[in-house]
């Protein structure tokens, strides 16, 4: 399997303006022996092609080096708390979910804590395109460059896509249960296709009894050999988009059990 092109420790650090994103040599449209051993059956929707991606199993990638781990759980009703799998400490991230507001965004990015430092910003829309921002306040100032989560089909929510950084990356739904509210979810870079690098992944769990909701898997980037943990501009904009996502599917799911259509 090939290895993510990392950025020399010396010229990364977590709060730089520009960050490196992973990037990859060219990958054939077949995948090879070692990285099959990765991959478990193929659940694919109705959306699917012919020839579907492969995908990664729970259990691999709660084994792989390669992958770190936030577990997902609900704070209060709407709320999402996601703290390191590693650890047994307070979250890293929170994100508070907004259903009834014209004044603030869908869905706040904080550090740790509801209350805890803004990092972004994405608002739900009733079209296909998702705006979203890494800001400081949830009020974002003018001068801030928006980019967008872009659904990529008018009838289906299967595939959404987004820029970041002069690439464009691909969340692809690779399960979504009739009695879910939400799905399991791949990203990968525009234009890989079959055998390209999983950058993250998305688990759902459908514990109705306890607080579990997910579990977000992340490739490590950084300098593993010393240990390091980055969790950056590149991290944040995965976990933004990535609960969009989730929290419009959720609100579908709302909107399915009200009679009320299928929402944005």
């Amino acid at each position: 399997m090939t290895s993510l092109r990392l950025r020399k420790p010396s010229s990364y650090t977590s709060t730089s303006p520009s960050i490196e994103l992973p990037t990859y040599p060219g990958t054939s449209t077949k995948a090879t022996s070692c990285e099959l051993d990765f991959y478990g059956s193929v659940d694919r929707d109705e959306d699917c092609s012919s020839n579907p991606e492969p995908i990664y199993t729970s259990k691999a990638l709660a084994d792989s080096p390669d992958f770190r781990g936030l577990l997902v759980t609900n704070d209060s009703w709407l709320n999402l708390s996601l703290t390191p799998l590693s650890e047994t400490s307070s979250p890293l991230f929170y994100v508070t979910n907004t259903t009834f507001s014209f004044t603030r965004p869908s869905l706040v990015l904080s550090s740790v804590s509801k209350n805890g430092p803004v990092l972004g910003v994405l608002k739900i829309l009733w079209s296909r395109s998702n705006p979203f921002a890494l800001s400081s306040s949830i009020n974002v100032p003018p001068s801030t460059n928006w980019e967008s989560l872009e659904r990529t089909s008018n009838w289906t929510h299967s595939t959404y896509e987004f820029p970041w950084e002069g690439m464009t990356y691909v969340w692809e739904r690779t399960k979504c249960r009739w009695l879910g509210d939400q799905p399991d979810l791949e990203l990968r870079e525009k234009g890989k296709g079959v055998g390209g690098k999983v950058l993250a992944v998305y688990r759902g769990e459908w514990d109705w009894k306890g607080r579990r909701r997910g579990v977000f898997y992340l490739r490590h980037r950084g300098n593993s050999s010393e240990g390091e943990e980055v969790w950056g501009s590149w991290e944040q904009v995965v976990i933004l988009t990535g609960c969009g996502i989730i929290e419009a599917a959720r609100r579908r799911a709302r909107a399915r059990r009200n009679r009320g259509g299928g929402g944005p």
